[in-house]
């Protein structure tokens, strides 16, 4: 690899695939990375369930081991719960007639904090922008609290900051 070289380095710790395009292709290619010891671990981001179940498939096929089960545990443990969370995001999204990733940034607004995000395409950061223009009733808010409180995801608001904000003397 060109890339190891110009680093001086013998292998990547990690080769992170980071969109599921062509999983197949990708990962057979990176098999042989690892193979040659070019690559210590492989990782995913951006994957659906099924395509993590089709990576695992892959890798497992080829005689790649996990290192920990982590389909294990989002089998066991926090698919169901976050699907759950997941649901009540789609119900206030469709009441508002807006996306998902909306309902996110307004739910964070309502708690006092402004979410940094990430952008592909120019639709998303036009869909984005407007959502911190979106009210969420204190009922819907209590059943987004609920429903992430099911899934152990900790919700923090602004006033975790208060103690670094300097004060007038």
């Amino acid at each position: 690899m060109k890339d190891l070289d110009d680093f001086k380095r013998d292998y990547v710790d990690i080769y992170w695939l980071h969109l599921p395009t062509d999983i197949e292709k990708h990962l057979l290619e990176i098999i042989e990375l690892y193979k040659e010891k070019k690559i210590r671990y492989i990782g995913v981001s951006n994957f659906n369930l099924e395509e993590c179940k089709k990576a695992k498939n892959i890798l497992e096929k080829n005689g790649i081991p996990q290192k920990k089960s982590l389909m294990n545990f989002l089998f066991n443990r926090k698919v169901k719960k976050l699907t759950n969370l997941y649901k009540v995001m789609i119900s206030v999204a469709r009441r508002h007639d807006i996306k998902v990733p909306q309902v996110a940034i307004a739910f964070c607004a309502s708690k006092g904090v402004i979410p940094m995000v990430g952008c592909r395409k120019p639709e998303q950061v036009h869909d984005l922008s407007h959502a911190a223009d979106i009210r969420l009733s204190d009922n819907e808010i209590k059943k987004l609290e609920e429903a992430a409180d099911m899934t152990n995801i900790k919700i923090m608001g602004a006033d975790i900051f208060r103690p670094f904000v300097l004060k007038d003397k």
